[in-house]
Formats: structure tokens, C-alpha cells, sequence
């Protein structure tokens, strides 16, 4: 995806809230719980991944990323 920082931030929004914008939902909460499910491991960062994000833990707290190619 080619996003502006603006929409990158109203993109995780959307994820940090759940599913909704502005009050109305736009994606179901069940994808985004599947989307932060591992269903591989990267060969390159060897980090769990689920749907577009990467999946790690951080001082007991789950983490979730997204990691362009290149970085």
C-alpha cells in the first residue's frame, strides 16, 4: 500500500478502535483478532505473522507491526 501518513494513522485507528470510524463500523472485530493471529513465521525476521501484520511480545504486552519491504 502507498499511504499518506494520514491515512496510515487513520488506518491503524481503525485497528486501535476495534473496527470503527467516527462510530460506524468498518471492518468486523472478528477479522481484526484473525488478522493478529499467526499463521506463519517470516524467514527474513523470523517473527510470528498473521494477515499484514507482524506479531511479537514486548516486556509481556502483545505487539503488533507492519514492516514494508525494505523497511
Amino acid at each position: 500500500m502507498r499511504l499518506s501518513l494520514r491515512a496510515l494513522a487513520r488506518f491503524c485507528e481503525l485497528y486501535r478502535l476495534g473496527g470503527l470510524i467516527d462510530g460506524r463500523r468498518i471492518l468486523p472485530a472478528k477479522w481484526i483478532e484473525q488478522s493478529w493471529t499467526p499463521c506463519a513465521v517470516s524467514p527474513w525476521s523470523r517473527k510470528e505473522y498473521g494477515f499484514g501484520w507482524f506479531l511479537t511480545a514486548m516486556r509481556g504486552h502483545p505487539v503488533r507491526f507492519a514492516w514494508g519491504y525494505g523497511g
